[in-house]
């Protein structure tokens, strides 16, 4: 389940969310348009509470502009792997 929730779901989400569904919105609509809207798709499949949901909505915009200034998805994969592990020790400590 470890590698499901810190290596597996970042990589399939980048590729869906960055990957497609971002670059596929850009086709229509500006980079800013695209991002937003993937961004709320990303919050609107993980979020349980508002503040959560801003905090997901921020990363979700962070990781496409990481993924816009490097031009290559790895970026913001790596940056998902870092925060899913960081945020699944930190639930691990807590019990």
């Amino acid at each position: 389940m470890i590698l499901a929730v810190c290596l597996f779901g970042p990589i399939c989400e980048e590729l869906a969310f960055r990957g497609f569904i971002e670059h596929y919105l850009s086709e229509f609509f500006s980079n800013w348009v695209a991002v937003v809207v993937t961004a709320l798709i990303f919050v609107l499949l993980h979020a349980e509470a508002i503040i959560p949901s801003l905090s997901l909505f921020i990363f979700a915009v962070g990781l496409s502009v990481l993924n816009k200034n490097s031009g290559t998805l790895r970026t913001s994969i790596i940056a998902h792997i870092t925060y899913n592990v960081l945020v699944t020790i930190l639930v691990m400590i807590q019990l």
